[in-house]
């Protein structure tokens, strides 16, 4: 159990920083969070109709006669759900469960987001002065207790044998969430109270000191060997930094913790600050990160992307090929497994070169990661053909040189037609300017 418990945190810490890199790209605020806080205006308009107020939506905005009310896309609850996904992925149950414990997940939390959306405008449309609290503090409980509750739930009902013993009776759930409510509201009150003492102040003033000391090291490391690629972007701890929830569900966790009740005050006394200072210290490095390298992103999908493409190269592709032409599900021909790699290191690589291209639009970058996907599948067809069919056993070391350059070579005839390559190598090699639009030579579209 220790085991699975150090693999399941590992693999939980591991997804919610893939998945914060992925909540915070322009691709996915652009396709997935503002197509959804609009559902969410729509929807809550819809239903605030049938208790007799009079509202419209109208990109993402409900407008009342009292006001309008946006529907930011960090309040879509999308981080939500991917921290709950984080902890249902690497449990240690089947994969059937694990997936209808998502579906219950995202159902539940559309349900609790939308009745929280509905309560804060019904709230604040009649007094205008309880904004701050409905959504600061109530709003942030309903949807972090609702989620918490599904939680557990799915836990008692998919680890019979395995679980702690306060989940194996309802009536310490519900006192264990209970418990965690009560302590997120005073932990919200002490947390006011903490900001806004000298102390507080002093701890703030440290993590903005030391995020800019660490900011500056690491533009000074990177930026000799990738002037072009990394700027990473010195921040401050705004009022909105600060009134993240995270550190007040700590202190709740600890006061719902089903243990002695001097333990839960010495680890709140004593650790509180520690994760405060850890906390936003993290945070504010992981934010700058993710401002200054935009290409992350691009190369997580280029992962994801390449080992699916791979396993189905090697699991599908190739011995397809070699049953019909040799009559074997294996290649005859393939050091160091070079080939059964090719697909995957080459989509990796094309993915990752065509994202970090600067200026090139969204669509752009879609339909060429598209066709690069669809050559090296292509090349990978053509490899294995003229192996099986002529029986050819190429210097090991001259395939492997050709599997990872040949993408290099078709990004740069890409970027560099031969018939422009005179007018635009010396704009190139100049960098790009001031203005941050790429260099004149780089085409603007697929070939």
């Amino acid at each position: 159990m220790n085991k699975q418990s150090i693999r399941w945190l590992v693999l939980f810490c591991v997804l919610i920083g893939a998945f914060y890199c992925l909540d915070q790209s322009a691709w996915f605020h652009q396709a997935i969070l503002s197509n959804l806080s609009r559902l969410n205006a729509n929807v809550a308009a819809w239903t605030l109709s049938f208790l007799g107020l009079h509202v419209e939506a109208a990109n993402g905005t409900v407008i009342t006669a009292s006001g309008r009310f946006e529907i930011a896309e960090s309040c879509t609850g999308s981080f939500v759900f991917m921290m709950y996904a984080a902890a249902i992925l690497p449990f240690p149950t089947p994969w059937k469960s694990r997936l209808s414990g998502l579906l219950l997940g995202l159902i539940t939390l559309l349900l609790i987001n939308l009745f929280r959306t509905s309560l804060i405008i019904l709230a604040a449309s009649r007094f205008p002065q309880s904004l701050w609290t409905f959504h600061i503090i109530i709003g942030q409980i309903i949807v972090i207790a609702g989620m918490l509750t599904v939680f557990l739930w799915w836990i008692k009902n998919n680890q019979q044998n395995h679980q702690p013993s306060f989940l194996k009776n309802n009536r310490a759930i519900l006192r264990t969430l209970a418990l965690f409510c009560i302590g997120y509201l005073c932990g919200y009150w002490l947390y006011r109270i903490f900001l806004d003492s000298s102390f507080g102040l002093l701890i703030k003033g440290l993590i903005e000191s030391h995020s800019l000391w660490i900011m500056s090291a690491l533009n000074d490391i990177f930026s000799r060997n990738h002037p072009l690629r990394f700027s990473f972007q010195q921040i401050r701890l705004v009022e909105g930094c600060l009134s993240s929830p995270v550190v007040v569900v700590f202190v709740a966790v600890v006061f719902a913790w089903p243990t002695l009740w001097w333990k839960r005050g010495a680890t709140i006394l004593l650790g509180f600050v520690p994760f405060f200072y850890g906390y936003h210290l993290f945070r504010a490095i992981l934010v700058s990160v993710t401002l200054g390298i935009q290409p992350a992103v691009s190369g997580l999908m280029g992962v994801v992307a390449a080992l699916g493409l791979g396993w189905f190269a090697l699991h599908i592709i190739i011995p397809f090929l070699t049953h019909r032409i040799s009559g074997s599900p294996l290649l005859s021909y393939n050091p160091d497994q070079v080939i059964s790699t090719m697909t995957g290191l080459q989509v990796f690589i094309w993915l990752s070169l065509v994202g970090t291209t600067p200026g090139m639009g969204r669509a752009e970058k879609w339909i060429a990661g598209l066709l690069g996907i669809l050559a090296a599948l292509t090349g990978l067809i053509g490899v294995v053909f003229l192996i099986e069919t002529f029986q050819l056993a190429p210097h090991k070391g001259f395939l492997k040189a050709a599997v990872i350059l040949l993408p290099f070579v078709v990004y740069y005839l890409w970027c560099f037609p031969p018939g422009a390559f005179r007018s635009s190598h010396r704009s190139y090699f100049g960098g790009v300017g001031s203005d941050g639009n790429r260099p004149s030579g780089v085409r603007s579209g697929p070939p």
